[in-house]
């Protein structure tokens, strides 16, 4: 089944590479092929869709924002970029993540993608003088450390229920490449998403450890390492960008983002019920004024906030609830006692509170970052949902 798997593995690989749209159109559009073959193939082992009351409610409120946008053109661009392509992606990898040996073979290629990207990266920034080149054709640093906490749970996966022994140290290698490129990214965001991230995996190790107190520890350790790491971070970010002139707890508190979320949540409160359109840019079309004079918020960076701009609180409510039902799917997954169906749903929680806490801060639930995470709960959930039903 190597051949079929092709535009998959190829879409992983190529993702998080700029400039590289058309290329992954074709590879998405060749895998939903696959995967309707498949479909159609497998009529007694079609995987079942979960949350489909709370994906039809989402999908459904973003197509009504069409109706009422202020910049229909602009919505419904974003409406098929955000929803169309990325339900495709989801629904692809969810019917052809059909056994262990596949789901491997999805997870390896992610690595590999990874490995190529992140060298190359780290290689930039040494030859820069320790400085992340924005312009560099691996992605800027905000895009790039979203990568870093999207994949991380795929990483673990990899280590985790990989077939061989060398497979589970290269991911345990490219774990701790994703952990120096996150500090080179100089992105504090990423720091509060990993330790979410970590805290679920360490509380799930925790509750199957035998030995409490070695979770404990664990645990403590995780959270000191990922403190420091913040911190280092805010710090070389306020030497770099301040000259000194502003402590860690200074350039936190004159945040930008601060500011304007209180304006945006205003903006908000003054028509709850429905928003200016879907899309990330709505805000900046349609309420310039919200727009500080330093140019530097353009949209939410929130992106809860930002579906309250497009749709209104039931827009806010729809994403959580959507957020809330696949983590509660995954976490029954998770505390099942066969180990590799538990750690695929370990790893769908983790990776679903690492997005989500990662894009409190700045939006980039969208495009290739957005694709990745549905390709992801697909793969997650199609293996979970398959060893489940062999293990009932």
């Amino acid at each position: 089944m190597i051949l079929p798997l092709l535009p998959f593995a190829l879409f992983l690989v190529i993702l998080p590479f700029p400039g590289t749209v058309a290329l992954r159109l074709l590879c998405l559009v060749a895998a939903a092929a696959t995967a309707i073959f498949f479909w159609w193939r497998q009529s007694r082992d079609r995987p079942v869709i979960p949350c489909k009351p709370v994906l039809v409610l989402w999908i459904s409120l973003a197509a009504l924002s069409l109706i009422y946008s202020a910049i229909p053109d602009y919505s419904l661009g974003e409406f098929k970029n955000e929803i169309g392509y990325t339900m495709l992606a989801f629904f692809s990898f969810l019917i052809i993540a059909r056994n262990s040996e596949t789901v491997e073979r999805l997870l390896v290629a992610l690595a590999a993608g990874f490995a190529i990207i992140g060298i190359w990266a780290a290689w930039a920034w040494l030859a820069n003088d320790f400085v992340w080149d924005q312009s560099g054709h691996y992605g800027g640093i905000a895009v790039f450390s979203t990568y870093i906490v999207t994949i991380a749970p795929a990483l673990f996966c990899l280590a985790s229920t990989a077939s061989r022994p060398w497979l589970r140290r290269a991911a345990w290698a490219l774990s701790a490449l994703a952990f120096l490129l996150a500090l080179m990214t100089l992105q504090r965001a990423v720091w509060p998403a990993l330790f979410a991230e970590a805290a679920v995996i360490g509380f799930w190790r925790f509750r199957k450890s035998r030995s409490k107190r070695i979770g404990q520890v664990m645990l403590v350790v995780v959270a000191v390492i990922i403190s420091a790491s913040f911190y280092a971070t805010s710090s070389l970010r306020s030497d770099d960008m301040k000259g000194m002139e502003e402590s860690v707890e200074e350039s936190l508190v004159a945040d930008s983002r601060l500011a304007a979320w209180r304006g945006i949540v205003a903006k908000i409160a003054e028509h709850p019920w429905i928003g200016a359109g879907f899309g990330r840019g709505a805000m900046g079309r349609v309420y310039p004024e919200l727009i500080p004079e330093n140019k530097m918020i353009s949209h939410p960076h929130n992106v809860l906030l930002n579906y309250g701009i497009a749709m209104g609180i039931p827009g806010i409510l729809a994403l959580a609830a959507l957020f809330l039902c696949l983590a509660r799917t995954f976490w029954k997954l998770a505390r099942r006692d066969e180990e590799d169906l538990a750690s695929y749903g370990v790893c769908g929680v983790a990776l679903i509170v690492g997005v989500l806490t990662r894009n409190q801060f700045n939006d980039l639930f969208i495009r290739d970052m957005a694709l990745l995470f549905w390709a992801l709960i697909g793969i997650f959930l199609g293996q979970a949902m398959r060893l489940a039903r062999n293990d009932s």
